[in-house]
């Protein structure tokens, strides 16, 4: 068993390599980048199913400029360490204790719920928005929160529970100089994502 697992593997980096030398051919323009990008990931610890369209759809991308190319993104966990609290979890610590209690409670309630794999997803998708609703209006009703708090509260939990990747700011940076578009899409809210970044 072992031998046949070591052919395989040796065939998939043989045939990495073999293509890589393919690619490596001498031209110019976004059809000589895009190669030179899919050469670069060709290795040992990656696969491109079809090299030729991953290469046509680079080339593609790149003839089309960083003023056409949008990069869109998720939060929580994605841009934030996988250990990272959540957008709503740094949001839950400016507020009292009694919304802190009310949130534990709707936690032990439905995050059981969430993780249940065998409830169908007809099912479990209205509870998971009565649970997002019923923590927004238990959030709201503390009329306690101001966007002071929240910046301080981003601010105290970050670099402890609540991080970003590294590199994140720098890429941002680089985005945002090339003029290349970001959206970030999250469940978490706007307000403790401004303020992380």
């Amino acid at each position: 068993m072992e031998l046949a697992v070591a052919r395989v593997a040796g065939g998939a980096v043989y045939l990495a390599r073999k293509k890589k030398r393919r690619l490596e051919e001498d031209e110019s323009g976004a059809d000589a980048a895009a190669k030179r990008v899919v050469a670069e990931l060709l290795c040992e610890s990656h696969r491109i199913a079809d090299i030729e369209a991953c290469t046509r759809k680079l080339s593609r991308l790149i003839d089309g400029g960083a003023s056409s190319l949008t990069v869109i993104a998720d939060f929580d966990r994605t841009m934030t360490t996988a250990l990272s609290t959540s957008a709503h979890g740094v949001v839950s610590r400016a507020l009292p204790e009694s919304f802190q209690k009310t949130e534990r409670a709707l936690f032990n309630k439905y995050y059981p719920i969430e993780k249940d794999l065998d409830m169908p997803l007809a099912e479990k998708i209205p509870l998971m928005r009565e649970w997002y609703g019923a923590n927004h209006s238990a959030m709201v009703k503390e009329r306690s929160l101001t966007k002071d708090k929240l910046r301080r509260a981003v601010a105290a939990s970050a670099g402890g529970d609540f991080s970003l990747r590294p590199g994140v700011v720098e890429a941002l940076d680089l985005l945002q100089g090339r003029g290349v578009a970001v959206q970030i899409f999250s469940a978490g809210l706007g307000d403790v994502i401004e303020a992380a970044l």
